[in-house]
């Protein structure tokens, strides 16, 4: 998905990655292949496809995330019937910082609680 804010702006800084970062974030194999990706998402709009989702959804994002967040309440919004789950005090890479609360959201989401550790800390959309 493409957010309404500026999506190109935050793929630039990707292309700058020096290949041994590249390889802690992907398998792509070299950095032309990487800059593909970077064009192709930068290129992609999902916007239009997002209402006729019909899966159940839970839209997770840190609270500290702040590039991510508005673009994380844009995606709950225009699912029908997602949820945004907000984890407190997390930034950007919280899946991988805080591995028990990721683990208890989905958990949360796959047992059709909505998600999380609390149904409360679920925000319907």
């Amino acid at each position: 998905m493409r957010p309404a804010r500026d999506f190109s702006t935050a793929l630039r800084g990707y292309q700058l990655l020096p290949g041994s970062v590249l390889r802690a974030f992907s398998d792509i194999a070299n950095r032309r292949e990487w800059l593909r990706m970077i064009s192709e998402l930068s290129a992609t709009d999902l916007r239009p496809d997002l209402p006729h989702i019909t899966a159940p959804a839970t839209v997770v994002c840190g609270s500290l995330d702040r590039r991510a967040l508005p673009a994380a309440r844009e995606l709950a919004v225009a699912i029908p019937g997602a949820r945004l789950w907000v984890a407190p005090f997390q930034r950007h890479s919280w899946p991988m910082t805080s591995p028990r609360l990721f683990g208890r959201v989905v958990a949360g989401f796959a047992r059709g609680s909505g998600a999380g550790p609390a149904a409360a800390s679920v925000t319907p959309v």
